[in-house]
């Protein structure tokens, strides 16, 4: 990890280097299968996220002091991240990122050769609702990749930095926000004013994890009776076909959030580690292992030496029972 992050690649995984040498990834998958993908797990139980940021960025221009107010969670727990690595034209590419959040909730990426988002799903359900504006790139060079968006219609690939832009008009996901905004309005009070409907909206789209538990915590935050019945419907039966277009909206938007965030907290961690040792179980699992292999010799030992003993001492005996007859 350490040297494919430290070192310019162009594939995500550098085999071999300054610091290891797995050879290739015909050597390093398994069974040497080369059609099989090699996966990559890290685990956090808490891990810091970009959610207040991404949040005063989307709402830049509407209220500056919402953004300055602490809304959300600074923190997921329980994260995991996966990555599934496959042989591609002699070097590697990612396939696959599933990133898991606590108990319930999940992003699936299944990733083209053209290393453009082919299928995305979140919670088991996919998400369609950006394939008529813009596809999701993901960067060749990392384990821990960062996404571009290329704008359909403009065929233009749009760096990290310019998703999330300082007025939300000119962000290609403003059509996503758009269509969720238009959802919003359409089971809140009317009489809520415009811009308090883009902060719940953006509020719900920068939400992560996306779930019942936070959207209750909530109620807390905006303390208005119209969020607070919008919240009890969304969340009731009758509401859940809402909940879930919102989670798909959400997932739109924080996905970038997540890899972001991941990419912050790792890639630090792999580049300035100086010494990982066994891997696949703790050294004193080695050691005891080894206790009981000498332990084990020093028994065979004794039993050989003590069997060699006594077929000395039978042939001895043997021996001079033959020359007693003799005599």
């Amino acid at each position: 990890m350490k040297q494919s992050i430290n070192t310019r690649t162009s594939a995500p995984i550098l085999w071999f280097g300054d610091f290891v040498d797995f050879g290739d990834f015909e050597n390093a998958v398994a069974d040497h299968a080369v059609n099989t993908p090699i996966t990559f797990k890290f685990g956090v139980d808490h891990m810091p996220v970009e959610q207040v940021r991404a949040l005063r960025e989307f709402t830049y221009g509407i209220t500056p002091f919402f953004v300055g107010r602490d809304i959300m969670s600074h923190a997921v727990e329980n994260l995991k991240y996966y990555v599934d690595v496959v042989k591609f034209k002699n070097k590697t590419r990612i396939s696959k990122i599933t990133i898991s959040i606590g108990l319930n909730f999940t992003y699936e990426i299944n990733i083209s050769e053209a290393m453009r988002v082919d299928t995305f799903f979140v919670n088991g359900v996919e998400v369609e609702d950006y394939k008529e504006y813009f596809d999701f790139i993901i960067s060749p060079d990392s384990i821990f990749p960062i996404i571009n968006i290329s704008n359909r219609k403009k065929n233009d690939l749009l760096e990290n930095s310019l998703q999330f832009s300082n007025r939300l008009e000119v962000s290609p996901l403003y059509p996503i926000f758009q269509k969720a905004l238009k959802l919003l309005s359409e089971n809140i009070n009317s009489r809520i004013s415009d811009r308090n409907k883009k902060i719940y909206t953006s509020f719900l789209l920068t939400m992560m994890p996306y779930s019942m538990e936070n959207i209750k915590k909530s109620k807390k935050v905006f303390q208005t009776k119209a969020w607070e019945k919008f919240i009890c419907y969304i969340l009731s039966t009758k509401g859940q076909k809402t909940f879930q277009q919102f989670e798909k909206y959400n997932a739109i938007f924080s996905i970038n959030i997540a890899i972001n965030s991941i990419r912050s907290y790792f890639s630090p961690i792999m580049s300035s580690v100086l010494y990982i040792g066994p891997a696949r179980a703790k050294s004193d699992r080695y050691y005891r292992y080894q206790y009981l292999k000498l332990t084990l010799m020093g028994l065979i030992s004794q039993c050989f030496l003590i069997h060699y003993l006594s077929q000395i001492l039978r042939n001895f005996l043997i021996g001079c029972r033959v020359f007693s007859v003799m005599v």
